[in-house]
């Protein structure tokens, strides 16, 4: 498993184990201006703070949380 999937499968993961945060983050769209990589909502934290052993960048973060909202979205 490469190191991306590893971090998506941690995410959603983490995720599962929390439906009130994953049910939040499915529905979260953050602004333009600031993305996912530069928000500022506390629950992006929280989701950042739960998978700090992957090591993010700020952009694998961001992508990261894109692929898992999308694979999300698809298991509704």
């Amino acid at each position: 498993m490469s190191h991306l999937e590893h971090s998506i499968s941690n995410m959603i993961t983490k995720l599962e184990y929390d439906p009130t945060l994953r049910d939040w983050f499915i529905g979260f769209t953050p602004t333009k201006e600031d993305g996912y990589m530069f928000s500022k909502h506390p629950n992006m934290d929280k989701i950042s703070n739960l998978v700090v052993s992957d090591n993010h960048s700020g952009a694998s973060f961001a992508y990261t949380c894109r692929e898992v909202k999308q694979r999300l979205i698809q298991k509704i």
